[in-house]
């Protein structure tokens, strides 16, 4: 991949190309969030990457955070060190970030304590499906590791020291039994969960780097996407490169 982790310059392409695949994918991941955002929510996504969400998302007060300063950020701030003050907001997006965080159990906190009774985390992330791992090991950009303890508050799951170092695994090790998870986070309950994305993500040229890349027609990515579902509904722990997991207050 090219340009892993530049930023500006991914999103300085995207900008200006509108690149359809990648548009496509954007509106897979984004507009599914709007059952679960209302019109005067406030909304704080934490590490919002390039920052492409308010293209997509129109519901609610959206602010863009994350934990390097750039210029299409609203304000700067660590997930897992927010300084929003306690119940202040409605809805917390959290987009293929949570696989980067050293410690996840301390961004559930972080999030459990600033967010209203009755609001909602929204997260998209990696699925470390057999597909995906064949994926991390021909990009070399990420690993992924089962053995670790998301939810040990002490022990580092990904590198601290770089915040695009990242856990694939983390996830999985979080979310597959969701059972294990409400009761290691009590302050949350499941309300949604699903897995997606196989063909359209490796057909979207990346995000935060890029591959080899061709454009598609609105129609064919669309018969892509009908591919996919089929895919990832028989097929989950083979296909699915990605994953979505509602969370609500209790």
């Amino acid at each position: 991949m090219k340009d892993v982790g530049n930023l500006a310059k991914n999103r300085e392409y995207y900008i200006r190309t509108r690149f359809p695949n990648l548009t496509f994918l954007f509106q897979k991941r984004f507009e599914w969030m709007r059952r679960y955002i209302g019109d005067t929510d406030d909304v704080l996504e934490v590490g919002c990457g390039i920052g492409v969400t308010k293209l997509f998302l129109s519901k609610g007060n959206i602010t863009l955070s994350d934990i390097e300063d750039n210029p299409w950020l609203d304000r700067r701030e660590d997930a897992q060190r927010l300084t929003y003050g306690e119940s202040s907001l409605d809805v917390i997006i959290a987009n293929n970030m949570i696989h980067h965080l050293p410690r996840p159990l301390q961004f559930f906190r972080e999030a459990s304590r600033v967010l209203k009774r009755g609001g909602r985390l929204l997260i998209q992330d990696v699925n470390c499906s057999a597909c995906m791992r064949a994926l991390l090991r021909v990009m070399r950009i990420e690993d992924f590791d089962f053995t670790v303890d998301a939810f040990d508050i002490r022990k580092d799951c990904a590198g601290a020291a770089d915040h695009w170092d990242g856990n694939a695994a983390i996830p999985n090790v979080l979310f597959d039994d969701m059972s294990r998870f409400e009761n290691q986070v009590p302050a949350f309950k499941v309300v949604e969960t699903r897995k997606s994305e196989f063909l359209v993500y490796i057909c979207s040229g990346g995000i935060n780097g890029k591959t080899v890349r061709v454009p598609l027609p609105y129609r064919l990515l669309r018969a892509l996407d009908d591919v996919d579902e089929l895919l990832v509904s028989r097929f989950p722990q083979l296909f699915a490169l990605q994953l979505r997991v509602v969370l609500e207050k209790v």
